[in-house]
């Protein structure tokens, strides 16, 4: 489970849900039981693209074989709720903002 980093405390599925579809340009999360900024670690941020990439391939893997649309229909309902499970399973914070995954490697 997640913990916040300055009160410890654990973060349920619901508080995760809720400030990851919230709607903002900031990349901090408060933390509901302290209020503290919190920040995703860039090595959930490297994780969560990866998931995702792995989702979406497979969500369209059926599509490079014949097979009837009840199988892609099929694929799409299993790789969806796979992805937001492992996505929110491998949810990591911190208290100070380590920029983008992407930063190590532009210098």
């Amino acid at each position: 489970m997640t913990r916040c980093a300055h009160c410890g405390n654990r973060w349920t599925i619901g508080d995760k849900l809720r400030e990851s579809f919230k709607f903002s340009f900031d990349r901090s999360m408060t933390c509901p039981y302290c209020g503290e900024k919190q920040y995703l670690t860039r090595r959930y941020m490297k994780k969560s693209m990866l998931i995702t990439f792995l989702m979406s391939l497979i969500m369209f893997l059926p599509s490079f074989f014949s097979v009837t649309w009840q199988v892609h229909v099929a694929f799409i309902i299993i790789s969806i709720p796979t992805a937001f499970f492992l996505i929110l399973y491998t949810f990591e914070l911190t208290s100070a903002y380590e920029g983008d995954f992407w930063d190590d490697q532009i210098r």
